[in-house]
């Protein structure tokens, strides 16, 4: 909510539709005092206090997971307000992270992990000269140290680099109670965010597109060429299930391996035809279910989710004096 107060409502719909999970997008902001960063407002804290009981209540597994932590958030820079400091190379960003999570591990410390996680950084950032695998080591490290000390068996969910799309170390991936979090499954982009207005523009600045999709090569003066060819979402590619389930291919071997692996967030704009959504989240879908990996939607309520979406395609049903989107509900429920 943006007000910071949770819907109770919220967690009894989402176990009464039979899933298990809800992730708590947080910003550091909300509940520090004072100017250093240092103190922490105990209200404040008190209204995720109200997020944990409500998802052990209603049996809805709960995951707090930083979106803006001291030091980096992925929307700062040119969307947003930037955020001082660099998690990835300065001590006091570190400092400050650390502290906080330490502060929730010993609030929350006996509380199992079926209940609850701590899924540390949203989307973090790409690997450049300046932020290499090496930061990403010892921020995870040594945040994992501070928590673990706090409470040794909180399941902690780590994002990887390049808006966690991909993947970590084994120095970090094979820790004891640590799962991975992957935001591939908003491939392709064209789909997953057609015409979404914070993305660039050659995203969505096109035709609606089919599922299965045809894309195109991008311009070779693209100035994204050389990050998406090196997520490997560039050239001229026929995506359908086959090609999701070939792009996938390292978290579905990790998740085969016995690691634990989660697609922390899927879903796609309002924009995206609806029957071109259905059909590309249903194979999406259909591959982490092959695998038996877990997945989120983004959002539950909102220009992704299953209420109030604003999409202009939908015969909406009203629930509660909400828009939802009963179809998308439907193969959610299927898969």
């Amino acid at each position: 909510m943006g007000d910071g107060v949770f819907a109770e409502s919220d967690f009894a719909w989402i176990r009464e539709w039979g899933f298990d999970f809800v992730r708590i997008p947080m910003s550091y902001l909300y509940f520090v005092a004072g100017p250093d960063g240092r103190s922490i407002d105990e209200r404040r804290l008190k209204l995720i206090d109200a997020a944990v009981e409500y998802g052990r209540k209603h049996d809805v597994h709960v995951s707090l997971n930083f979106h803006r932590a001291p030091g980096y958030c992925v929307t700062s820079y040119p969307f947003d307000t930037p955020e001082p400091g660099n998690l990835f190379a300065d001590e006091k960003s570190l400092e400050l992270f650390t502290r906080y999570w330490s502060t929730l591990a010993e609030r929350y410390a006996g509380i199992p992990s079926t209940q609850l996680s701590f899924d540390l950084v949203n989307e973090p950032p790409f690997l450049t000269d300046t932020v290499t695998m090496n930061d990403f080591d010892r921020v995870y490290g040594t945040t994992l140290d501070a928590i673990h000390s706090a409470d040794a068996d909180r399941l902690v969910i780590l994002e990887g680099p390049d808006a966690s799309m991909s993947l970590l170390p084994p120095s970090l991936t094979h820790r004891p109670n640590v799962a991975l979090s992957t935001h591939y499954s908003y491939t392709p982009l064209q789909i997953s965010h057609h015409r979404c207005p914070w993305v660039p523009d050659f995203f969505y600045d096109q035709a609606d597109p089919a599922w299965p999709y045809d894309q195109a090569g991008l311009d070779a003066d693209s100035p994204y060429r050389d990050l998406i060819d090196r997520l490997g979402l560039g050239g001229t590619v026929r995506w359908d299930r086959d090609a999701l389930a070939k792009q996938f291919a390292p978290w579905l071997q990790l998740a085969d391996d016995g690691v634990l692996v989660h697609f922390g967030e899927a879903g796609a704009y309002r924009e995206t035809p609806h029957a071109v959504f259905l059909a590309w989240l249903d194979d999406l879908f259909g591959v982490l279910q092959d695998h038996g990996i877990g997945w989120a939607l983004w959002n539950f309520r909102g220009p992704f989710g299953v209420l109030d979406s604003g999409r202009s395609d939908v015969a909406y049903e009203d629930w509660h004096g909400h828009a939802l989107d009963r179809e998308l509900l439907t193969l959610l429920q299927r898969r």
